[in-house]
């Protein structure tokens, strides 16, 4: 069987031309309806476009409210805090890991406002406090430096503790030094020892003063030289 085309139909028309008119009309209709197809494809594309644009700026400002978006720059307008939920067993809280990253990179950097705080620790008291304590800061490293304060300029300080009546700065050290300085030592007070029995020597071009037990229950102040030898400076009289 045959399919009639258009062409076919054209060459049945009525004499008058109604009815090549009328597959005209369909025609254009098609032709205009198509277009309007895509015309309000490309239309809802664009908008598409500009949906996500602004989906994107607005991930990028991380408004307050907003989700902490990673591998871009966030600000908000008001304080961000974490809290652990309630009976969850968090250790830690929150961890930065590192460890992948090259030996001259820093893992994380804090820069602080001229005149004010780079980083604030607050500890609370209670339980851990009434039994000893409870720790700010906790550094460690294997064999590079677990803290490094610099500071630029005339009265810069690059560590500064201030204790109402512990430690200001407390340092133990099993073999090496629990304080190491180089460069002169500036005090405003007494400097306070301890009996401890006669170590040995120093380097050569070192000396050690230390305080010890005369044997009598008189302490001594004794200076000991990378020869062996020590020399009492004074004894408890």
């Amino acid at each position: 069987m045959r399919r009639e085309t258009v062409s076919d139909n054209r060459e049945h028309a009525d004499g008058d031309g109604s009815a090549t008119k009328h597959l005209r009309d369909t025609e254009a209709q098609s032709t205009i309806s198509r277009r309007g197809v895509l015309w309000r494809a490309g239309l809802a594309t664009v908008g598409g476009v500009s949906a996500l644009t602004l989906l994107d700026q607005r991930r990028a400002e991380a408004i307050t409210g907003g989700n902490f978006i990673l591998g871009q720059a966030n600000d908000a307008n008001a304080t961000t805090t974490l809290t652990p939920t309630s009976g969850a067993p968090l250790k830690p809280l929150m961890h930065i890991d590192g460890s992948s990253m090259g030996i001259t990179d820093t893992t994380l950097i804090v820069d602080g406002p001229t005149g004010g705080k780079s980083l604030q620790v607050n500890t609370g008291a209670g339980a851990s406090a009434a039994a000893g304590g409870s720790t700010a800061i906790s550094a460690s490293s294997g064999s590079a430096t677990a803290v490094s304060g610099t500071a630029g300029g005339t009265g810069g300080k690059g560590i500064w503790g201030h204790a109402t009546g512990g430690h200001a700065v407390h340092g133990t050290a099993s073999t090496g030094w629990g304080g190491f300085f180089e460069g002169s030592v500036y005090t405003t007070k007494f400097h306070e020892m301890k009996e401890i029995t006669t170590p040995a020597a120093p380097a050569a071009n070192h000396a050690r003063l230390f305080l010890r037990d005369n044997g009598s229950g008189k302490t001594q102040l004794c200076v000991l030289f990378n020869t062996g030898g020590f020399q009492v400076i004074k004894t408890q009289p």
